[in-house]
């Protein structure tokens, strides 16, 4: 039967995870053929009929998994997980062995989240659950007492506290473990399954939200609870990408103590364990997929936006006044954490390639996330875009002295970074009117409620005229350099207080 295919393609799927062999273009072929499957899942149907269900009493939310069907894309995910979930906790099997397994399905999940066009809000939720723990780091059992870390990373021992027998057994036990892995083979480590995680996260989050079963619920006001949804729906979005961010970047040492981080001066505590403590350890390629995983919940943010103004869109004008769009405090306080999050990436950072991608992302964020701090009135006024943090992120790599090497093979000039730093700091494309009224009551410093352009005003004009007796300017290397650097001082404020009409308005206000 037509409801048996399904089951029965993943739980081929699922028994060629557990093959163990050396074949590496294996997990890659299961990531196809899982796109291939999901991407028919996704096919319309020959009549609009045949996309409608009867509607249920209740339909909500919570239903989302049980009411789905396997032939569908939300039924067929949550099936996959079900039945893949065994080659993520193998016991009695050695090391290799229990990876390959993991990336296999990791890949396999990859694929058919890839291949969905849409999910609904509780399978978003499960599966996003589900693949955060992924990004973990944790320990897998080897045997009956060897315990090893599958963060291949943490290679040594240590010995303190420790007698000679017990180092001696560690060291044998990470031998063991070496050999394991045949000489000049590419086999996965537990590293590949971690990123694998990331990536199905991203596809995860950049998937459309499906809200139909809500709008066919029989409830007094079902558009009401669709925009509730589609509310929800943006929270998730930035929640998983935190949790999935700060897991990637956790070891075996942060995983265990995670609640007791205490920012440093000059960064908000986000929420326990949510830091980037360890992103400056991952290697460039991970670090850049840690930064595609935050585009990705963007990337959804905007299309939940769309559907957003859409749902509105349809109601009388009577019913827009009653329903509005006023965001719920949840809502923009997660919106608030995940710039703070995303702008705190970029400190530190040195590699032009994820420079340049951190700078474009955050231009992004202003794009998508600061219009809606000023669409509607605030709620709590307390709760405001972190422009402050975004800024103090952005200032130190200005002005922009980068030269590439010779022979440079990936592109990126001065110009480039250039032009991407003076988008964030003019906040290029954002569009909004900032109406907001200073809290007379407030006991902040001068720059808590001061604006970007603001900011970004004063230290163009700190450049022209650098202030006397402070270490706080770096002075060029020569005249030369310093009437270059004046010109072009001249020039960013220029862009940012007469942006030409090529370039979109900042929507800042100067006051």
């Amino acid at each position: 039967m037509e409801s048996e295919k399904p089951q029965s393609s993943f739980q081929a799927w699922f028994d060629t995870c557990l093959v163990h062999d050396e074949k590496a273009d294996v997990a890659q072929r299961l990531r196809q053929e899982a796109q291939a499957h999901f991407e028919s899942l996704c096919q319309p149907s020959s009549s609009p009929e045949d996309n409608i269900s009867s509607p249920s009493k209740s339909s909500t939310v919570e239903q989302d998994l049980s009411n789905a069907s396997s032939s569908t894309s939300n039924g067929a995910i949550a099936l996959l997980v079900s039945i893949l979930g065994p080659a993520f906790s193998q016991n009695n099997v050695p090391l290799n062995h229990k990876i390959t397994a993991r990336v296999r399905a990791v890949n396999c999940l990859i694929g058919a989240l890839e291949g969905s066009s849409s999910l609904t809000y509780g399978v978003r939720q499960g599966v996003g659950n589900f693949l955060t723990d992924l990004c973990r780091a944790e320990s897998i059992e080897q045997g009956n007492d060897d315990a090893i870390m599958i963060d291949s990373g943490d290679a040594y021992v240590d010995g303190a506290n420790l007698t000679p027998e017990e180092i001696t057994q560690q060291l044998e036990a990470m031998d063991r473990t070496q050999q394991q892995r045949p000489k000049g083979s590419s086999s996965p480590d537990a590293e590949d399954v971690r990123d694998g995680a990331i990536l199905a996260l991203t596809a995860l989050l950049q998937s459309r939200l499906e809200i139909f079963p809500t709008l066919q619920s029989q409830s007094t006001c079902p558009v009401k609870e669709a925009i509730g949804v589609v509310y929800q729906s943006m929270e998730l979005r930035m929640e998983l990408a935190m949790l999935g961010l700060t897991y990637r970047c956790e070891s075996d040492d942060s995983s265990n103590h995670h609640n007791s981080f205490n920012a440093g001066d000059g960064y908000e505590t986000i929420s326990p364990g949510l830091n980037v403590e360890g992103l400056s350890q991952l290697p460039r390629m991970k670090r850049s997929l840690c930064f595609k995983l935050l585009e990705g919940a963007l990337d959804g943010v905007k299309a939940d936006k769309l559907q957003l103004e859409q749902l509105i869109q349809q109601q009388s004008s009577s019913t827009k006044e009653e329903i509005g769009c006023v965001f719920p405090n949840t809502l923009l306080k997660e919106m608030s954490k995940f710039a703070s999050l995303t702008s705190s990436c970029l400190h530190g950072e040195t590699d032009p390639r994820c420079l340049l991608q951190l700078l474009r992302l955050l231009n992004k964020m202003q794009q998508i996330l600061l219009p809606l701090f000023f669409s509607t009135p605030a709620i709590n006024p307390r709760i405001q875009f972190p422009t402050v943090e975004v800024f103090d992120a952005g200032a130190p790599y200005y002005p922009v002295h980068f030269t590439p090497p010779k022979n440079d093979p990936h592109g990126i000039t001065r110009e480039m970074l250039q032009d991407a730093l003076i988008a964030v700091l003019c906040e290029r494309g954002a569009m909004y009117s900032d109406n907001s009224i200073e809290d007379e009551n407030s006991n902040g410093s001068e720059n808590e409620n001061a604006t970007m352009a603001e900011l970004s005003a004063r230290m163009f004009l700190e450049r022209l005229d650098p202030p006397k007796f402070t270490n706080d300017y770096d002075p060029p290397s020569s005249p030369e350099s310093e009437e270059e650097d004046k010109v072009d001082a001249l020039r960013d404020l220029s862009i940012l207080l007469l942006p030409s009409s090529s370039t979109s308005n900042t929507g800042a206000h100067i006051t």
